[in-house]
């Protein structure tokens, strides 16, 4: 199949599940930056997407939510009394217990673009540590990478 004859099947295949928007700016990418797009469009499930679309944006949710929203109850970093002390005790052993049992994940939450900080793309890519220059997402990847280690378990 051609570029050109993919290119046709890939739009037909958006318009069918309603992404036309993911091309909006193809014609801007680079020709390498166009050749991944594609690639990774072709690798999804298009079927599935359109099921998990149905059944977890487009149905009413099963939880009903609350006419009023408080906000969290708040703890401080170090615990201020001797209950507190206890609760964070027992948080950090229950904490290990799951680390050791390899059932924790993490994940990071991208903050958005570093324009307001003068960098030029996502404020996890900017250099934080003041002698290594290391990333905030460095930072976060090494001291996952050294939890696993620690309690000899992936952290996923």
């Amino acid at each position: 199949m051609t570029a050109k004859e993919k290119m046709q099947v890939i739009k037909k295949l958006l318009k069918k599940n309603g992404q036309n928007h993911l091309l909006a700016f193809f014609e801007s990418l680079h020709p390498e930056q166009r050749r991944d797009l594609l690639a990774q469009l072709e690798r999804l499930d298009w079927a599935k997407i359109a099921e998990w679309v149905a059944n977890y944006v487009k149905k009413a949710p099963s939880a009903s939510i609350p006419d009023e929203i408080l906000p969290p109850e708040f703890y401080p970093a170090k615990p201020s009394d001797a209950a507190q002390q206890a609760k964070y005790a027992e948080a950090a052993e229950l904490g290990k217990k799951l680390l050791s049992a390899g059932k924790a994940a993490a994940f990071v939450v991208a903050g958005g673009q570093g324009t307001r900080l003068g960098f030029p793309g996502p404020k996890g890519n900017l250099p934080i540590s003041p002698v290594r220059n290391k990333t905030l997402f460095s930072i976060f990847a090494e001291t996952i990478a050294a939890a696993s280690e620690k309690y000899k378990t992936p952290v996923s």
